[in-house]
């Protein structure tokens, strides 16, 4: 029995002695190799470095810098919404089109000169997707009476001869054919207070995001015009 006693304190007294210098070196080396594993680095180094140069792709000419709160940029915003939302589902002639831009999801300006990828990605850093709806009118109408709208900056066009031309809607409508509003799919879930969903007469989603729309219609009007087409001047 004394030996066995004598065994067991052998055995205590060398681990109390040993254990915390081995569980100290381990946690040492646990921690270099979270902070400084080089062959971690390596691993990651390629997918950030083919990322980098993705973001650093030339895209277009911009003659005039652009803040977010300029009326321009989202305007330029609806045109490219426009074209993208008419690729998915295409949209007849003579069609009364209001396209809606929340201004939450502007997140910043265009530079002058040379826009890379990296540009509107920070303009538009979430990966919105357009949607389409067809109202009557009138649902469209009193929508617009309400104080939802601020959230948005609002544009009406109408389709002719395949060309989108703005317009200045009178305060009473006096059209029949249905009204077709183009947004980001976050407003059709009740993003921004959008609240007229469920009087849809039907509902287009889509899975082509806002972002790839701008740097589609930047990299079309690099080729035609060789810069940006801001349509109008300044207010």
């Amino acid at each position: 029995m004394l030996r066995k006693g004598v065994f067991v304190f052998i055995i205590w007294f060398f681990w109390s002695c040993v254990a915390p210098r081995l569980y100290h070196q381990h946690s040492v080396l646990k921690l270099q190799a979270d902070s400084s594993d080089l062959h971690v680095q390596s691993l990651i180094k390629p997918y950030k470095d083919s990322l980098q140069k993705h973001l650093n792709t030339f895209i277009c000419i911009n003659t005039q810098a652009r803040l977010k709160t300029d009326t321009l940029l989202p305007l330029w915003m609806a045109h490219a919404m426009l074209q993208g939302a008419d690729v998915v589902h295409p949209i007849p002639d003579a069609s009364v089109i209001i396209v809606l831009v929340n201004k939450g999801a502007i997140r910043a300006g265009l530079p002058k000169d040379s826009l890379r990828t990296d540009h509107f990605f920070k303009l538009m850093p979430f990966e919105n997707t357009i949607a389409q709806g067809l109202f009557k009118p009138q649902t469209v109408q009193q929508f617009f009476k309400t104080k939802t709208i601020t959230n948005f900056y609002k544009f009406t066009f109408v389709r002719y001869n395949s060309n989108y031309i703005q317009i200045t809607m009178p305060q009473d409508w006096n059209i029949e054919v249905p009204v077709r509003i183009i947004s980001s799919n976050f407003v059709f879930d009740g993003g921004d207070g959008f609240s007229i969903v469920t009087e849809a007469l039907n509902i287009f989603p889509s899975t082509h995001s806002i972002r790839s729309c701008l740097l589609e219609q930047a990299q079309k009007e690099q080729r035609d015009y060789n810069s940006l087409k801001w349509h109008k001047n300044e207010p």
